[in-house]
């Protein structure tokens, strides 16, 4: 399982994200991106903080299908393998 991994870091694929707003979470002016497979959740929600201007107080949250949250140290490429299908939605509200 270690060769797995270590093997994805490598090879530095890339999958295609898409982000919808829920709530009064504010819309992204670009939803599709394409992000290394090797990148964490953690990395993501981040990513989103600065993207939507969030302030410190607030959070923001992330779901798959609208129905879950991922774990902060899930690797993005495997929940794209796991949970996608042609595409991968990730839904975002504070």
């Amino acid at each position: 399982m270690t060769y797995i991994f270590s093997r994805m870091a490598e090879v530095d694929e890339k999958v295609e994200l898409l982000f919808r707003a829920v709530g009064d979470a504010p819309m992204l002016k670009k939803s599709k991106f394409k992000l290394s497979r090797a990148k964490n959740v953690q990395f993501v929600n981040h990513f989103l903080t600065k993207a939507t201007k969030c302030e410190k107080e607030e959070r923001i949250y992330l779901y798959i299908h609208q129905s879950f949250s991922p774990a902060p140290d899930a690797q993005v490429g495997l929940l794209f393998d796991n949970y996608s299908r042609n595409r991968f939605f990730l839904n975002y509200v504070f």
